[in-house]
């Protein structure tokens, strides 16, 4: 997303008001992102940079996702500072990364409140059919309606479970007719979607979990990838309880 390099808190010149400055810059290019629909991707981001700081702080190394981006250069940089310095240089150093990790923290912090904002923006519940489950079954329909213009997402979503023993959630968007858009029945809504798809195979009956979204958002929002989060959330969390019973 960025074009900071890795290694950018140990290259010529060893300044910290330069550093400062350069740090700045790069944050201020995110924060265009971070106003539009890459909030996560940004924090990501700003999280990979602390992680790297901290860790050459305390083992004069970056994490492993920030060392296979090196480039020659930046690699002979990063050994350069793994041998042995004069004292001024690495107390240099420690104020760009103290002075840094100060700056992204609070960065980090405003970015993580906006995401608070926009989850607050979102209500999901669940909608039991008539007759209700004798056992909830590990698939259903994941609808997401926008409350501003009453369109409405929809995906069929199943737990898995792979080979090698690991879980997870398989979710796949279905045709939503806009003839749906305005009933105020979810029951109705997803029989409607089932019957006009041929992406599910007709069988049990489908759990259907509802997010009321009170913004308008468009299909490769971040809004969609917070709701589809929440879903994923809400059933790790439904396993490990049936777990400890």
């Amino acid at each position: 997303m960025g074009n900071l390099s890795p290694v950018w808190f140990l290259m010529y010149p060893l300044d910290p008001e330069q550093k400062t400055y350069v740090l700045l810059d790069h944050l201020k290019n995110l924060h265009k992102k971070i106003q539009g629909p890459q909030i996560r991707e940004v924090l990501k981001e700003v999280f990979v940079i602390i992680e790297d700081l901290k860790k050459f702080k305390k083992e004069s190394i970056i994490t492993n996702q920030s060392m296979v981006k090196l480039n020659q250069d930046e690699i002979r940089i990063l050994k350069f500072y793994q041998g042995k310095l004069k004292k001024e240089v690495w107390d240099s150093v420690d104020s760009i990364i103290s002075n840094s990790l100060d700056i992204l923290y609070r960065y980090a912090n405003t970015g993580l409140e906006i995401l608070q904002e926009t989850q607050e923006k979102i209500k999901m519940f669940e909608v039991s059919p008539p007759g209700g489950f004798k056992e909830k079954p590990n698939f259903g329909i994941l609808l997401l309606r926008n409350l501003i213009t009453d369109e409405i997402l929809s995906y069929y979503w199943a737990e898995t479970t792979t080979k090698d023993g690991r879980e997870g959630v398989l979710m796949k968007q279905i045709k939503t007719e806009s003839s749906v858009y305005y009933s105020m029945s979810y029951v109705w809504i997803a029989h409607e979607i089932l019957e006009k798809t041929d992406d599910i195979e007709r069988g049990d009956t489908p759990r259907i979990i509802v997010c009321e979204i009170s913004e308008d958002f468009l299909e490769d929002s971040d809004t969609v990838t917070q709701a589809k989060d929440l879903l994923i959330k809400r059933l790790v969390s439904e396993d490990r309880r049936n777990k400890m019973n």
